[in-house]
């Protein structure tokens, strides 16, 4: 029993003596803002806008039905932390006066893909008005309320868009109805993912 006691104080002593020493560094963590938007797919994604002939002589021709692959508006956002939240706006530009009167939307709608706060739809927005103010660079927002996300780069991720595109009769001028010329017409439709 003497043997058994004198053991434990020999290694308590021991233990007893003995210390230790802690290290520290920092790691830091570098998150990249990021502000990325395209239209997918990539190539061929030209829409046409097709006006129908009237059927019917003494009618004027009536609304475009849009052709062409489906497009999606694909995008990945970090915010900055001063930043609330971010849109995603359109514009447009012809530089054809012959289209004077006709009045194009289009709808980006809400994402059905990805991960992180996506946006949500404005709903149809006017990009070429029928006196064309609109055709100089006036932007319109189409999606709001994203902030740090990314859509997704299949096939059908992102937020889809769609065209219309319509003669106004009720609206339209003699002048600007008696302007419109037949022909295709380049409308240039930009895409800006921009804080608030």
């Amino acid at each position: 029993m003497k043997k058994i006691i004198f053991a434990i104080a020999l290694l308590s002593g021991i233990y007893g003596e003995s210390y230790c020493q802690t290290t520290s560094h920092d790691v830091s963590i570098v998150i990249p803002a990021v502000t990325m938007i395209r239209i997918s797919p990539t190539t061929g994604n030209t829409k046409t806008l097709t006006y129908s002939a009237p059927t019917t002589a003494g009618d004027p021709i009536t609304g475009a039905v849009a052709t062409g692959a489906d497009l999606y508006l694909q995008y990945s956002s970090i915010m900055g932390s001063a930043v609330t939240d971010r849109k995603i706006y359109v514009t447009a530009a012809t530089s054809s006066t012959l289209v004077n009167g006709l009045n194009v939307k289009v709808a980006a709608a809400t994402p059905s893909s990805g991960t992180g706060v996506v946006g949500t739809t404005t709903g149809a927005q006017v990009v070429l008005a029928p006196n064309q103010t609109l055709a100089s660079g006036t932007t319109v927002k189409v999606l709001d309320g994203i902030t740090s996300c990314y859509t997704g780069t299949g096939a059908t991720d992102g937020s889809l868009l769609t065209y219309t595109s319509d003669v106004l009769p009720a609206t339209l001028s003699s002048a600007q109805y008696g302007a419109l010329r037949a022909g295709t017409y380049t409308l240039t439709v930009t895409y800006t993912l921009a804080d608030n």
